[in-house]
C-alpha cells in the first residue's frame, strides 16, 4: 500500500422513497364464509396491492384456513403491518386481516443531488433491518439505486439515505457493515 487518500465527499440533496412488497405474513382473523378460490386484497398503502387465494375454509363456506400468495405488492406506503384489512373478490366471505412485514423492492429516485462519487446506500428506520443497495451516479447525481439485499421486517415506510461507501467484512460468517472513513 503506498499511501491512503481522503475520501470522497458523499454529495448533496439525494431524495429517494423505497418502495416495499410483502416479507411474511400471517392470519390475525380468519374472517367468515370463505371459498376455496377467493382472491383477498391487502386494502390501503399507496401502490399496487398484495393479493392471496384462499386454499382451504374451515368449513364450505367458512374461515380461511390455507392461502397462497399470487402477489406480494408494490407499495411506496404500506397499508399497515397488523390487522390489516382486505378486500375480496367473494360473493360471501368477509373479515380476514393479516399480520404483514415487508422487504425494499427498489428506491425511486425522487431528486439525484450533486456532488456525489462514491455511494452506499442504506435502507433505514420503518422497523425492519438488512437493506442496502448500490448507486449509479451519473454526473455527480444519483440516477438509480439497485437492491442488493432487501432487508426484512419492516412494518412501516423507511428512510433511503446515500452516503460515504459502506465496507463489508466478513468474520466468521457473521456480516459487519460501517459507513466511514478507513484510516
Amino acid at each position: 500500500l503506498a499511501g491512503i487518500d481522503t475520501s470522497p465527499t458523499s454529495g448533496i440533496g439525494f431524495s429517494g422513497q423505497a418502495k416495499l412488497s410483502v416479507d411474511t405474513i400471517t392470519l390475525n382473523s380468519v374472517g367468515t364464509t370463505y371459498l376455496p378460490g377467493d382472491i383477498i386484497i391487502l386494502n390501503g398503502g399507496t401502490g399496487t396491492p398484495a393479493r392471496y387465494e384462499v386454499l382451504s375454509t374451515a368449513t364450505s363456506p367458512g374461515a380461511v384456513v390455507t392461502f397462497k400468495q399470487l402477489s406480494s405488492g408494490n407499495y411506496t406506503s404500506i397499508p399497515g403491518s397488523t390487522g390489516v384489512t382486505t378486500t375480496t373478490d367473494s360473493a360471501f366471505g368477509a373479515g380476514a386481516t393479516f399480520d404483514v412485514t415487508y422487504k425494499v423492492t427498489n428506491v425511486d429516485v425522487l431528486a439525484g443531488g450533486s456532488g456525489y462519487s462514491l455511494v452506499s446506500v442504506r435502507i433505514t428506520g420503518g422497523g425492519g433491518s438488512g437493506a442496502f443497495g448500490i448507486a449509479t451516479v451519473v454526473g455527480g447525481a444519483i440516477t438509480k439505486i439497485e437492491i442488493t439485499d432487501p432487508g426484512s421486517g419492516f412494518t412501516s415506510n423507511p428512510t433511503v439515505v446515500a452516503d460515504l461507501p459502506r465496507f463489508l467484512l466478513k468474520t466468521e460468517g457473521n456480516r459487519t457493515d460501517f459507513t466511514g472513513d478507513v484510516l
